[in-house]
């Protein structure tokens, strides 16, 4: 239980980091982005605006989608990780409890 645990805590941890990065990488992007077509608007602002407006939207909407997706296949990635564990090391369990024991604590101190 306490394996499990650790592992759904680390997971939550790498979709908390993986959307972080993925939200800093987008904002840096519209930050760029807009910086020059508002430069560029200066000098033909009729037509910019409205692009720049699309792009910006469409970009955000792109950078929810790719978060929600990394999130779900981080998601399935360590709940078939979890339950493929969990599965053997339960089969191994019922074999050699006195030898599993001391192998799961020595996992989650190297954890």
């Amino acid at each position: 239980v306490l394996v499990l645990v650790v592992v759904i805590m680390l997971s939550f941890a790498a979709i908390m980091l993986v959307a972080a990065v993925v939200v800093v990488v987008v904002f840096v992007m519209v930050v760029g982005v807009s910086v020059v077509l508002l430069r560029w608007a200066l000098v033909a602002p009729l037509v910019v605006l409205p692009v720049v407006v699309l792009v910006l939207v469409v970009v955000i909407m792109l950078s929810f989608a790719a978060i929600m997706l990394v999130a779900a296949v981080v998601v399935v990635v360590v709940f078939v990780m979890v339950v493929g564990v969990s599965v053997v090391l339960l089969r191994w369990a019922l074999v050699a409890p006195l030898v599993v024991l001391p192998v799961v604590v020595l996992v989650l101190v190297v954890v």
